[in-house]
């Protein structure tokens, strides 16, 4: 019976994973952060097969199935250590979808030595018994006297996983960074790998880490491709269909006392960066722009929206009740550009073109974008005026 539920718990985990794979089959993102992801799934395949071959052939007699038994015995323990590595790396990521090449940090190689620790302590088990012994008479696995360690190793990585991982949400948080559906989904996504772990504690023979781990996955696989209808691909900010959708909800369902402004703004002279120096630095130019946007509207409350709607154009929407609070949020974003270009070792500067329109009662969408796009232009023509000078 407990094979049986055994076995028809690691088929639909098998069944999920197998979906996730056929579905990431035909992206091309390389980034960092979902090769670990692919390669996780890739592994909770494997680790889900061989657990379940190895518990059909867990008591049976025969030379052939005692042999069987400890290949896939040492199999499953080394794939079980080098799932949790990954889950680690995998949940201490961060720069939100860059390609980040941290994982060749110095430091990171560290974590090959209890991986290499545990592979010489698996494959020497058949002989020592160290971490585990399987009977030859009745083909049960029994536990050896240093499993403690193997386990240990695994749930080390799991826990330490968890503690970084709330530093990481802990910092987002406080810069208010208008994440907080995404920080709620990924510190439910960290706990069920974590209450797993203490569950195996009590009931050793529940098979409940790896399809926690595959339920955990399928939930970010989820959470990552409605991120792609709403979210752009470059900056990590919402994209055109997502501010759509809100400044639309916004102008339809006005609360009293409250005041809207929407801010259409510019890169000023993105072309001549993008005919300099390349379009890779271009797309660099618009990731530090989003970025110090971002910064620029943070620590405040959830009433503003930022997006990147296209090209080299963003959209703030903001909520006040304070009608002032408009020209405060301009003037910081040209202060943050200010100090930006101070510190900034890039052979240009960057600034902005910032133009703004309050909602009234009677504009609709286009009538408020018509608005804020004359006052853009109001903008740009005096910055273009002020470099012209300059020359």
């Amino acid at each position: 019976m407990e094979t049986a539920l055994f076995l028809e718990i690691n088929i639909f985990s098998l069944l999920v994973l197998l979906w996730m794979q056929f579905k990431m089959m035909t992206s091309a993102d390389r980034q960092v952060i979902n090769i670990i992801f692919s390669d996780l799934v890739h592994l909770l395949i494997c680790i889900t097969i061989t657990e379940s071959c190895m518990a059909i052939c867990d008591g049976v007699p025969g030379g052939a199935a005692f042999f069987l038994h400890n290949v896939l015995r040492i199999l499953t323990s080394f794939l079980a250590v080098l799932i949790s590595v990954l889950w680690f790396l995998f949940t201490v990521s961060e720069g939100k979808g860059r390609t980040q090449f941290w994982i060749v940090r110095r430091r990171y190689l560290l974590l090959l030595l209890p991986v290499a620790l545990d592979a010489l302590l698996q494959l020497s088990s058949p002989f020592t018994h160290l971490i585990f012994r399987i009977d030859r008479a009745t083909n049960r696995c029994e536990p050896g006297s240093l499993l403690v360690l193997h386990v240990a190793i695994i749930f080390g990585f799991f826990i330490a996983g968890f503690l970084r991982k709330q530093r990481i949400l802990i910092g987002a948080w406080r810069n208010r960074d208008n994440s907080g559906d995404l920080l709620h989904m990924e510190q439910i996504f960290i706990l069920f790998p974590l209450a797993s772990c203490i569950l195996y504690v009590f009931c050793p023979q529940l098979p409940n880490l790896w399809p926690s781990l595959s339920l955990s996955l399928l939930m970010v696989f989820i959470d990552t491709q409605q991120q792609q209808i709403s979210l752009d691909a470059l900056t990590g900010l919402n994209n055109r269909r997502c501010f759509d959708l809100f400044i639309r909800n916004s102008l339809s369902q006005r609360q009293e006392g409250w005041l809207i402004f929407l801010f259409i703004i510019d890169i000023d002279l993105f072309k001549r960066i993008n005919d300099t120096f390349g379009h890779v630095e271009g797309d660099a130019a618009l990731v530090l722009v989003a970025d110090t946007l971002r910064a620029a509207c943070a620590r405040r409350d959830h009433n503003i929206f930022l997006a990147r709607t296209g090209g080299d154009e963003f959209i703030i929407v903001l909520k006040a009740t304070d009608p002032r609070s408009a020209a405060g949020l301009k003037q910081k974003i040209h202060a943050a550009f200010a100090a930006l270009n101070r510190k900034s070792d890039k052979p240009y500067n960057l600034g902005v073109s910032i133009g703004y329109a309050q909602a009234e009662d009677w504009m609709s969408e286009p009538d408020l974008v018509k608005a804020a796009d004359k006052n853009l232009y109001d903008e740009k023509r005096l910055h273009h005026q002020a470099d012209a000078a300059r020359l």
